[in-house]
């Protein structure tokens, strides 16, 4: 029986200004995948397996990409798909997006397609589809190439990956609440016009942070962490997030951002940010909220494929 194995990390979209453009592959969480052949001969069956017990085991993002690559490759064989994953699904950190990308990593490996990179995250876009009603690409394809990811263009795909500071790190906040249809609804939040202003600052934003990435400039990071637009629209949903991003700064953290729609939040730090003293303050914060909530260390990390 041929199998493949393969790890995809947990992404962090939306950075500061960068909606649906930028995002982040780090270590926090992961989704460990398994796939093999337990038949050559169809017509196409795929068994289905995770940990998780918020994923349908018979439709799902994983599955989607599946049946998408055997449909375009004539793909007719048995298939067993196992996932084992720490991510929390549903709280801003790119669950069906790292399943999505470990399956068609994982059906390019098995069956030897020799996809190029854009490809991969095309195939991958299918699972965000079926998990959000859209084909966004920036956390599929921050997981898929790691580190710090822009897409600069959908059609034709434009894609680049940025090394992150050796000194920059995160810290991963997830807040335990539960929203079901999360990204499709976060996105009527946010405004049909924009302030022409509002929309200029926002450039100026994303120019800052992608500069400050490219060269390490701690004070064009931080600058360029803020949003002016899309954040400013989801606060309504995430009373919470002024006081985590106050706690930050105040320990010398360069920011925080809204973890793509929420409500994880991502904080960035260095060797300047009390990391100890965040944690202790974020845990007396929530804990005076009576609101749940999981906090882990985390570092850039490289993706499932980072092949061109």
């Amino acid at each position: 029986m041929k199998s493949v194995t393969g790890r995809v990390y947990c992404s962090s979209a939306n950075i500061g200004s960068g909606f649906d453009s930028f995002g982040i592959c780090h270590s926090a969480f992961f989704s460990d995948g398994n796939l093999s052949i337990t038949e050559e001969q169809g017509p196409l069956k795929i068994d289905f397996r995770s940990n998780l017990n918020d994923f349908d085991m018979l439709e799902n993002s994983a599955l989607a990409v599946i049946r998408k690559i055997a449909e375009d490759f004539e793909i007719i064989s048995h298939l067993s798909l196992e996932l084992n994953s720490t991510i929390p699904v549903g709280m801003g950190l790119g669950s069906s997006g790292a399943a999505s990308v470990s399956s068609s990593v994982l059906m390019n490996e098995l069956f030897s397609l020799d996809l190029p990179v854009n490809e991969i995250i095309k195939y991958a876009s299918y699972g965000e589809n079926f998990a959000s009603g859209s084909f966004h690409l920036d956390n599929v394809t921050a997981s898929t190439i790691g580190n710090f990811s822009a897409v600069f263009s959908e059609s034709p795909l434009r894609i680049r990956k940025f090394d992150i500071p050796e000194n920059i790190g995160f810290i991963s906040i997830v807040p335990q609440i539960i929203a079901r249809n999360k990204t499709q609804e976060n996105r009527k939040l946010l405004p049909e016009m924009i302030p022409f202003k509002k929309v200029v600052r926002n450039i100026n934003f994303s120019n800052s942070l992608l500069a400050g990435i490219i060269t390490g400039d701690r004070d064009l990071m931080e600058y360029g962490l803020d949003d002016q637009i899309v954040e400013q629209a989801r606060m309504i949903k995430y009373d919470f997030l002024v006081d985590v991003r106050s706690i930050c700064k105040r320990n010398n953290a360069i920011g925080l951002i809204l973890s793509g729609a929420g409500p994880a939040m991502l904080c960035f730090t260095d060797d300047r940010t009390d990391k100890g003293q965040i944690r202790k303050d974020l845990t007396h914060y929530f804990q005076s909220r009576e609101l749940d909530f999981i906090m882990a260390d985390s570092y850039p990390s490289a993706g499932a494929y980072e092949r061109n």
